[in-house]
């Protein structure tokens, strides 16, 4: 029999495609951006950030990794890896471990990759 999580327990936050929203955000656990966002998001743990192809992030992100497959302008402080996709848009400022761009994406940066 399949063991089930109460919603109480689930620790995951999901921005829906068509939604726009801005502010300052402090999310914990995985996160997925499939909508517009504008402000300051920072993970309060190690969890995984995604920009999905439809969403969008205009502002400041501090994370451990994350992966952009949509759009993103401003300034990026991963202690992890920023993984860009060959289907997105990036312009900014990015501080990781690593910085990994997939042949075809769009980029616009200045990046910094920290020592180990």
């Amino acid at each position: 029999m399949a063991e089930y999580i109460e919603i109480k327990q689930q620790e995951f936050s999901f921005f829906g495609k068509g939604s726009s929203i801005t502010g300052k955000f402090n999310l914990r656990g995985t996160t997925r951006l499939s909508s517009s966002v504008e402000g300051e998001l920072t993970m309060t743990d190690s969890s995984d950030l995604t920009i999905e192809t439809e969403g969008q992030f205009l502002g400041t992100i501090n994370c451990h990794n994350v992966e952009i497959h949509g759009r993103f302008s401003g300034k990026i402080n991963a202690t992890g890896k920023v993984t860009i996709f060959p289907s997105a848009f990036v312009k900014g400022e990015l501080i990781a471990r690593s910085i990994n761009i997939g042949p075809g994406a769009s980029v616009n940066i200045n990046g910094h990759t920290l020592e180990k």
